[in-house]
């Protein structure tokens, strides 16, 4: 369930940690050339989908770590 919780969340990471990375470089962009430069994301919506899927598994994963430590 770890790893599984892992993966997930770090696939719904990726476009969010892309528009971070790519910041720096558009911040300066004119307004046209900005919005050229936006069209490289088009389609990327279907990864925010993994956000809910995400979170299940990560609560899943908190869920069956502690039923299986000892009290």
């Amino acid at each position: 369930m770890r790893f599984l919780a892992v993966i997930i969340t770090g696939l719904a990471l990726a476009a969010p940690a892309a528009h971070a990375f790519a910041l720096l470089n558009k911040i300066g962009m004119a307004k046209a050339d900005y919005f050229v430069a936006q069209q490289a994301y088009a389609g990327w919506w279907i990864v925010g989908l993994l956000l809910p899927l995400a979170l299940l598994a990560d609560i899943g994963n908190a869920v069956a770590s502690e039923l299986m430590e000892p009290p």
